[in-house]
C-alpha cells in the first residue's frame, strides 16, 4: 500500500491510496480497507477513511489529516465513540503519526490526545498562529480543543479557551476554523445538532417498528460561532455576528468564499434547511447575511 499525501482542494486534505493486494488492507499500521479495485490508486477524502484502527478504536465516525509535527507529511487523527450504557467497552480516539514509508505509528497516548467524550467530529487549525496545528473534537458532551506544544505533545486548554459548547447544547457535529473577520487570527464555527439528554426519547415506532427515532422528534440546537480573542480565549459571537440558528440541528460545516468578495462565508448542512452565510462587513461590524 502506497500513501502519497495530495495538496488541498478547498481545504479539504486528500491521500492518494495505492492498494497492490487484499493482503495489505492491515499493513499500513491503521486497517485501511482496501476496495475490490486493489489494483487503482484511490483518491480517498482524508477526513472520510473507513477505519477499523485497532488498540481500541474501532468503529471510528470521522477523521481529519493534518502534519501535527511539522515533518512535511499529513497525519491522521481519528475520533471514536464511548460506552454510554455501561458495557465494559474500552474505546478512545486516535493520533496516527506519518512514518513517511506508507506506514504510520499510533502515538495517542505520547500525544495525550485520547478525547474526552464521544467523538462526533474533528479540525485541525492553528488558532495561535505558533506555526503548530491545534486540534478541535466536537463530541457528545463538552467539546475539547488541544494546544500543540510544538513537541510532539498536546495540552487540554478547552476551559481556558472558552469553546466546550455546553452553551449550545450537547450534541456537536461538525466545527470548521476560519478567519472570518480577517484580522488573521483563526476563528472557529461549531455546529451542533439536536436536544438531547437522559429524558430525551430514545425509541420511536416508524411504520409499526420500533426503531432509532428520526431527526423530526427532537428540538434542534443553536450553533456557534467563536471569535479568536488573540490570547488564547474565544468569546460566542453568533448572535451579534447575525449567523444564529436557534433550532438547525446542524450536522457538517464549509467555509470558503462563495462570492467571491474577499470575505470568508460559511455553509451549514442541517437536518432540514441548509444555512448558507455570506461574510460582509460595514467598518468594523463583520456580520453576515443569511441566504438558503
Amino acid at each position: 500500500m502506497d500513501t502519497t499525501p495530495v495538496n488541498t482542494y478547498d481545504g479539504i486534505n486528500f491521500l492518494r491510496i495505492s492498494c497492490r493486494s487484499q493482503l495489505e488492507k492491515n499493513a499500513c499500521g491503521i486497517h485501511l480497507a482496501c476496495r475490490s479495485s486493489c489494483g487503482n490508486a484511490l483518491l480517498v477524502r482524508a477526513d472520510a477513511i473507513a477505519s477499523n484502527a485497532g488498540a481500541g478504536t474501532a468503529g471510528s465516525f470521522y477523521g481529519c489529516v493534518a502534519d501535527f509535527d511539522g515533518d512535511g507529511w499529513p497525519d491522521i487523527y481519528f475520533v471514536n465513540g464511548r460506552d454510554r450504557y455501561g458495557r465494559g467497552i474500552n474505546v478512545r480516539n486516535a493520533l496516527y503519526r506519518n512514518n513517511r514509508d506508507g506506514t504510520f505509528t499510533d502515538v495517542t497516548e505520547k500525544a495525550g490526545v485520547p478525547g474526552t467524550g464521544f467523538g462526533l467530529g474533528c479540525v485541525w487549525g492553528d488558532y495561535d498562529n505558533d506555526g503548530f496545528p491545534d486540534l478541535f473534537v466536537t463530541q457528545f458532551g463538552k467539546n475539547v480543543l488541544y494546544h500543540n506544544n510544538g513537541d510532539g505533545t498536546f495540552t487540554d486548554v478547552t476551559d481556558k479557551a472558552g469553546v466546550g459548547g455546553l452553551e449550545t447544547g450537547n450534541f456537536h457535529s461538525g466545527a470548521t476554523f476560519v478567519d472570518y473577520d480577517r484580522d488573521g487570527k483563526l476563528d472557529l464555527y461549531v455546529g451542533t445538532y439536536v436536544t438531547m439528554d437522559p429524558e430525551t426519547q430514545r425509541y420511536c415506532k416508524v411504520s409499526g417498528v420500533l426503531t432509532s427515532c428520526p431527526p423530526t422528534a427532537y428540538k434542534g440546537s443553536p450553533n456557534a460561532l467563536y471569535h479568536n480573542n488573540g490570547d488564547g480565549t474565544f468569546t460566542n459571537v453568533t448572535k451579534s455576528a447575525k449567523v444564529l440558528e436557534p433550532d438547525g440541528k446542524g450536522l457538517s460545516v464549509g467555509a470558503a468564499d462563495f462570492d467571491n468578495d474577499g470575505w470568508p462565508d460559511i455553509f451549514g448542512r442541517n437536518g432540514g434547511n441548509g444555512l448558507l452565510a455570506i461574510g460582509t462587513t460595514h467598518g468594523r461590524d463583520v456580520h453576515f447575511a443569511r441566504r438558503l
